[in-house]
């Protein structure tokens, strides 16, 4: 999708969500759309210089809460992206040592969310599926020191 586009469709949602589009909001869209991972609100201030780290915190939970932006759990940190509104829906492979993201896209997932939810009655509004491990560049590395990241728990 391209950037003015997304942007487009970015202002029409937060419209009918009855958000405001002000310079900040069009900031954080600019900076998740160009990111290549989720984010943390620390990095998003990082690149917006211009923004109050008050007030990209409270944009960031405003469009979190029109369903404009959508939370990845990364350990007890939360990162942040464009929901399937505005990008399209996929999944996450991070890495527990470096932290690189691979985004998975793949209809199987989609295709076994939806029987398990079917299968204990539910019928299915969404789902979210991340996968934690080490990539290829990390494995290679001896020695290489996990860093902190995920919970493990199951």
């Amino acid at each position: 999708m391209q950037i003015a586009s997304a942007q487009l469709q970015f202002e029409k949602e937060a419209s009918r969500a009855g958000l405001r589009v002000t310079k900040t909001r069009q900031s954080i869209f600019s900076v998740l759309f160009k990111a290549e991972r989720p984010l943390q609100i620390a990095e998003i201030v990082k690149k917006i210089p211009d923004a109050h780290f008050v007030s990209v915190y409270r944009s960031v939970d405003a469009l979190y809460g029109a369903g404009l932006l959508k939370q990845v759990p990364y350990g007890f940190k939360a990162r942040f992206e464009l929901s399937d509104k505005l990008m399209p829906h996929h999944h996450h492979a991070t890495c527990e040592i470096c932290g690189a993201v691979s985004e998975i896209n793949d209809k199987k997932i989609e295709k076994i969310a939806k029987e398990l939810g079917e299968d204990v009655g539910f019928t299915s509004t969404s789902h979210h599926f991340e996968v934690y491990g080490v990539c290829r560049g990390c494995r290679t590395v001896p020695g290489a020191v996990k860093v902190t990241t995920p919970s493990q728990t199951h």
